[in-house]
């Protein structure tokens, strides 16, 4: 099973011949002692690394041999299984490879039949598309988007579609909708917050829109457009600064490995909900998190963020203990709107887009002031969200006067 992951992220990163010598040493070690199906997967990786890797006699004798495993497996244990199927789609390619459209037509045909679930069903029809020209039509499209509705997260397929509509708009020299699919597949990609997928989609703005694909790099690292970082301004925004409670004492207690694994882990927990809640990070201070909300709205957007962050760290804290695990993800968060000015600060060496301003020290100060498992906003910034917590006047260092918060428990 590990040897299988392995490859299949070694293949998702574009490397297959790392695939090919992980499930080579795999097969070698194990055919004998797992079973036929289990063998059949490493077998189908096998056979799309030498795909992949354009190691066309390879492919043909791994297809083959895939080939002759998939009949025999059918005939001892008939009926649909979702291997079966993964095994249909690389013999389908291996077809298209010997340009043989009847044969990449029945293999297509037998994949969908071992899929129920849409996102597998949709991984079929892109592979229709794709190896089938012809079928890449409005009715085609359709059934995708049927298929992408049916599904309750973003799919793989959902986002290779829209790489291949976009490769169809390269070579119609259609500029605008270039842009527009190469837009869509990486909103998926984030959407489904998995950096392979962003991966893939990366390289495909590298290879059809390489000036595009430096800008965003810009933009992804600087969280502005390129054009914007040469310019400071000052806006009415939102700051949240959050944390985890406790991480510098037990920070003392775990190896490197350790600590930035967890702060990882806190940081990636936040991804979808910074694009649930339009929240942009600014900066990781270790194991803080300190992030903007712009545009209409963002004070109410900004503290639901802080809200569900914490409450989501709660849920992973109470799987933890539970694991026993001694250490959870609890945080603590604190939230303030108004005026921050927003420029590049650093030097030649090294420069980062950032916020600064009596706002980002006031969220900074409230952050301080909460505990565990607590958010606490600057109340005139809660709006009517601030019934809902305890209405309170704190002392905060660096402050001259108290300030009116609203103080909110979260839990699970």
């Amino acid at each position: 099973i590990t040897a299988g992951h392995l490859a299949m992220l070694e293949l998702r990163l574009g490397l297959p011949e790392a695939a090919e010598a992980a499930v080579r040493v795999a097969i070698e070690r194990c055919r004998t002692s797992i079973p036929a199906r289990s063998v059949l997967r490493l077998q189908t990786y096998l056979a799309q690394a030498c795909l992949d890797g354009g190691a066309s006699l390879r492919a043909a004798e791994e297809s083959s041999r895939l080939e002759a495993m998939l009949h025999d497996l059918e005939q001892a244990q008939p009926g649909e299984h979702h291997l079966n199927g993964f095994a249909c789609l690389v013999l389908a390619r291996a077809a298209a490879a010997r340009m043989d459209a009847a044969t990449t037509e029945r293999w297509l045909s037998e994949a969908m039949r071992h899929f129920s679930f849409p996102a597998d069903m949709a991984l079929v029809r892109y592979w229709e598309g794709r190896l089938l020209p012809g079928r890449l039509n409005d009715q085609w499209l359709e059934s995708m988007q049927a298929l992408f509705g049916k599904s309750d997260v973003v799919s793989e397929a959902e986002v290779l579609t829209h790489v291949l509509l976009a490769e169809r708009a390269a070579g119609n020299a259609d500029h605008a909708q270039l842009q527009k699919q190469l837009d869509l597949a990486l909103d998926s990609a984030e959407s489904a917050n998995s950096p392979l997928l962003v991966e893939q989609v990366d390289r495909a703005y590298a290879r059809l829109l390489p000036h595009a694909h430096a800008d965003r790099m810009v933009e992804r690292y600087s969280g502005r457009r390129a054009e914007g970082l040469r310019h400071s301004t000052t806006e009415e925004a939102t700051i949240v600064f959050a944390d985890l409670v406790g991480f510098t004492s037990r920070s003392n207690e775990m190896n490197a490995g350790e600590v930035m694994a967890t702060c990882r882990s806190l940081f990636e927990l936040s991804v979808p909900l910074q694009r649930k809640y339009r929240v942009r990070p600014l900066t990781y201070l270790g194991d803080g998190l300190l992030a903007i909300a712009q545009g209409e709205g963002h004070a109410a957007r900004g503290l639901a963020f802080a809200k569900e962050l914490l409450r989501q760290a709660n849920r992973i804290t109470l799987v933890r203990k539970a694991l026993g695990e001694r250490w959870g993800l609890t945080m603590r968060a604190g939230v303030a709107a108004g005026p921050v000015v927003l420029g590049a600060l650093g030097s030649q060496f090294r420069l980062q887009y950032t916020a600064i301003g009596m706002t980002v020290n006031l969220a900074s100060r409230l952050e301080t002031a909460a505990e565990p498992s607590q958010v606490v906003c600057e109340y005139a910034t809660a709006g009517a969200e601030a019934l809902n917590g305890s209405d309170e006047r704190v002392t905060l260092k660096g402050i001259s006067q108290p300030v009116r918060i609203a103080r909110f428990a979260i839990g699970l």
